[in-house]
Protein backbone atom coordinates (compact mmCIF):
# COMPACT_ATOMS: atom_id res chain seq x y z
CA UNK A 1 0.00 0.00 0.00
CA UNK A 2 3.07 2.19 0.07
CA UNK A 3 4.14 1.52 -2.99
CA UNK A 4 0.30 2.86 -4.09
CA UNK A 5 1.59 6.29 -2.86
CA UNK A 6 5.28 6.62 -3.91
CA UNK A 7 5.62 5.37 -7.36
CA UNK A 8 4.38 8.80 -9.06
CA UNK A 9 7.19 10.75 -7.10
CA UNK A 10 9.86 8.04 -8.11
CA UNK A 11 8.80 7.73 -11.18
CA UNK A 12 9.02 11.77 -11.84
CA UNK A 13 13.13 11.34 -11.37
CA UNK A 14 15.83 14.34 -11.42
CA UNK A 15 12.94 16.56 -12.77
CA UNK A 16 12.17 18.23 -10.03
CA UNK A 17 8.59 18.24 -10.47
CA UNK A 18 8.96 19.83 -14.14
CA UNK A 19 8.15 16.03 -15.83
CA UNK A 20 4.76 14.68 -15.18
CA UNK A 21 5.06 10.57 -16.28
CA UNK A 22 1.82 9.53 -18.06
CA UNK A 23 0.29 7.87 -15.01
CA UNK A 24 -2.83 6.68 -16.56
CA UNK A 25 -0.82 4.55 -18.99
CA UNK A 26 1.96 3.65 -16.40
CA UNK A 27 -0.84 2.25 -14.12
CA UNK A 28 -2.67 0.25 -17.12
CA UNK A 29 0.71 -1.16 -17.44
CA UNK A 30 1.24 -2.19 -13.77
CA UNK A 31 -2.45 -3.70 -13.90
CA UNK A 32 -1.22 -6.04 -16.44
CA UNK A 33 1.95 -6.62 -14.91
CA UNK A 34 -0.13 -7.68 -11.90
CA UNK A 35 -2.44 -10.00 -14.07
CA UNK A 36 0.58 -11.44 -15.85
CA UNK A 37 1.94 -12.32 -11.80
CA UNK A 38 -1.62 -13.88 -11.58
CA UNK A 39 -1.65 -16.16 -14.67
CA UNK A 40 2.01 -17.10 -13.50
CA UNK A 41 0.48 -18.33 -10.14
CA UNK A 42 -2.15 -20.03 -12.13
CA UNK A 43 0.26 -21.96 -14.12
CA UNK A 44 2.56 -22.71 -10.69
CA UNK A 45 -0.05 -23.73 -9.05
CA UNK A 46 -1.57 -26.43 -11.71
CA UNK A 47 2.09 -27.94 -11.86
CA UNK A 48 3.97 -27.59 -8.75
CA UNK A 49 0.86 -27.65 -5.91
CA UNK A 50 3.13 -28.77 -3.55
CA UNK A 51 5.30 -26.31 -3.60
CA UNK A 52 3.50 -23.40 -3.41
CA UNK A 53 5.14 -22.20 -0.03
CA UNK A 54 8.24 -22.15 -1.49
CA UNK A 55 7.11 -20.22 -4.62
CA UNK A 56 5.46 -17.83 -2.39
CA UNK A 57 9.00 -17.23 -1.16
CA UNK A 58 11.03 -16.88 -3.97
CA UNK A 59 7.92 -14.54 -4.99
CA UNK A 60 8.58 -12.14 -1.70
CA UNK A 61 11.83 -11.99 -2.19
CA UNK A 62 11.22 -10.77 -5.49
CA UNK A 63 9.60 -8.01 -4.29
CA UNK A 64 11.84 -7.27 -1.84
CA UNK A 65 14.55 -6.92 -4.54
CA UNK A 66 12.22 -4.80 -6.78
CA UNK A 67 11.55 -2.47 -4.08
CA UNK A 68 15.11 -2.20 -3.25
CA UNK A 69 15.65 -0.45 -6.84
CA UNK A 70 15.08 3.23 -5.90
CA UNK A 71 16.58 2.91 -2.28
CA UNK A 72 19.82 2.78 -4.56
CA UNK A 73 19.06 4.41 -7.98
CA UNK A 74 17.57 7.51 -9.34
CA UNK A 75 17.26 6.25 -12.85
CA UNK A 76 13.95 6.31 -13.81
CA UNK A 77 14.18 3.55 -16.65
CA UNK A 78 15.59 0.98 -14.00
CA UNK A 79 12.70 1.96 -11.30
CA UNK A 80 10.34 1.81 -13.59
CA UNK A 81 11.63 -1.99 -14.91
CA UNK A 82 11.47 -2.73 -10.79
CA UNK A 83 8.08 -1.32 -10.96
CA UNK A 84 7.23 -4.00 -13.09
CA UNK A 85 8.61 -6.36 -11.43
CA UNK A 86 7.01 -5.56 -8.37
CA UNK A 87 3.83 -5.05 -9.50
CA UNK A 88 4.35 -9.01 -10.85
CA UNK A 89 4.66 -10.10 -8.00
CA UNK A 90 1.83 -8.31 -6.18
CA UNK A 91 -0.16 -10.17 -9.05
CA UNK A 92 1.17 -13.41 -7.90
CA UNK A 93 1.01 -12.71 -4.13
CA UNK A 94 -2.67 -12.32 -4.02
CA UNK A 95 -3.81 -16.23 -5.01
CA UNK A 96 -1.26 -17.26 -4.12
CA UNK A 97 -1.42 -16.33 -0.21
CA UNK A 98 -5.29 -16.93 -0.46
CA UNK A 99 -4.48 -20.97 -1.29
CA UNK A 100 -2.29 -20.71 1.77
CA UNK A 101 -4.22 -18.87 3.91
CA UNK A 102 -7.21 -21.35 2.65
CA UNK A 103 -4.91 -24.71 3.56
CA UNK A 104 -3.28 -23.61 6.98
CA UNK A 105 -6.57 -21.07 8.61
CA UNK A 106 -9.34 -22.81 9.42
CA UNK A 107 -12.90 -21.49 8.14
CA UNK A 108 -14.04 -20.44 11.78
CA UNK A 109 -11.42 -18.12 12.64
CA UNK A 110 -10.08 -16.90 9.11
CA UNK A 111 -12.37 -13.80 9.10
CA UNK A 112 -10.50 -13.07 12.77
CA UNK A 113 -7.04 -13.55 12.07
CA UNK A 114 -7.69 -11.64 8.84
CA UNK A 115 -8.60 -8.80 10.86
CA UNK A 116 -6.16 -9.11 13.26
CA UNK A 117 -3.10 -8.86 10.43
CA UNK A 118 -5.01 -5.60 8.94
CA UNK A 119 -4.38 -3.37 12.18
CA UNK A 120 -0.71 -3.52 12.24
CA UNK A 121 -0.81 -3.05 7.98
CA UNK A 122 -3.15 -0.43 8.37
CA UNK A 123 -1.09 1.51 11.26
CA UNK A 124 2.28 0.82 8.99
CA UNK A 125 1.48 2.31 5.94
CA UNK A 126 -0.36 5.31 8.02
CA UNK A 127 2.47 6.10 9.76
CA UNK A 128 5.17 5.37 7.20
CA UNK A 129 2.72 7.97 4.83
CA UNK A 130 1.88 10.33 7.29
CA UNK A 131 5.75 10.92 8.91
CA UNK A 132 8.15 13.87 8.27
CA UNK A 133 9.98 11.81 5.98
CA UNK A 134 10.46 13.86 2.54
CA UNK A 135 13.06 11.05 1.08
CA UNK A 136 11.57 8.42 -1.32
CA UNK A 137 14.71 6.32 -0.43
CA UNK A 138 14.10 6.02 3.35
CA UNK A 139 10.24 5.01 2.90
CA UNK A 140 11.41 2.81 0.05
CA UNK A 141 14.13 1.43 2.35
CA UNK A 142 11.17 0.69 4.82
CA UNK A 143 9.07 -0.89 2.64
CA UNK A 144 12.37 -3.18 2.18
CA UNK A 145 12.56 -3.87 5.24
CA UNK A 146 9.46 -4.78 5.87
CA UNK A 147 9.19 -7.17 3.20
CA UNK A 148 12.58 -8.68 4.61
CA UNK A 149 10.89 -9.43 7.73
CA UNK A 150 8.36 -11.19 5.11
CA UNK A 151 10.92 -12.60 3.69
CA UNK A 152 12.09 -14.27 7.22
CA UNK A 153 8.24 -15.14 7.72
CA UNK A 154 8.18 -17.27 4.84
CA UNK A 155 10.75 -18.90 4.70
CA UNK A 156 10.12 -19.88 8.37
CA UNK A 157 6.39 -20.97 6.73
CA UNK A 158 7.74 -22.56 4.56
CA UNK A 159 10.42 -24.54 6.98
CA UNK A 160 8.04 -25.30 9.12
CA UNK A 161 5.02 -26.15 7.17
CA UNK A 162 7.66 -28.71 5.40
CA UNK A 163 9.09 -30.19 9.13
CA UNK A 164 5.05 -29.81 10.05
CA UNK A 165 4.29 -32.29 7.37
CA UNK A 166 7.14 -35.12 8.08
CA UNK A 167 5.63 -34.28 11.97
CA UNK A 168 2.34 -34.96 11.16
CA UNK A 169 3.13 -38.08 9.92
CA UNK A 170 5.22 -39.06 12.84
CA UNK A 171 2.73 -37.88 15.17
CA UNK A 172 -0.34 -40.02 13.01
CA UNK A 173 2.16 -43.00 13.39
CA UNK A 174 2.68 -42.28 16.88
CA UNK A 175 -0.66 -41.70 17.97
CA UNK A 176 -1.80 -44.48 16.25
CA UNK A 177 0.35 -47.05 17.74
CA UNK A 178 -0.23 -45.07 21.01
CA UNK A 179 -4.40 -45.77 20.19
CA UNK A 180 -3.64 -49.27 19.02
CA UNK A 181 -1.29 -50.27 22.91
CA UNK A 182 -3.93 -48.15 24.94
CA UNK A 183 -7.27 -50.46 23.21
CA UNK A 184 -5.07 -53.55 24.03
CA UNK A 185 -4.22 -52.21 27.72
CA UNK A 186 -8.38 -51.82 28.17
Amino acid sequence: YIFVILWTPALTGDAGGSYTPPCGLIFSIFMVCCMAGSCLYSLTASYCKAHLDIFFLINVTAAMAALSVPVWTTKVPLRFAAFLLFETCVGFYYPSVGTLKSVHVEDVSRASVYNIFRVPLNGIVVSVLLSRMSNLQTKFGISCVLLGVGVLCSAGFAMSSRAGNAWCHIWRRGSNKLTKELLEAA
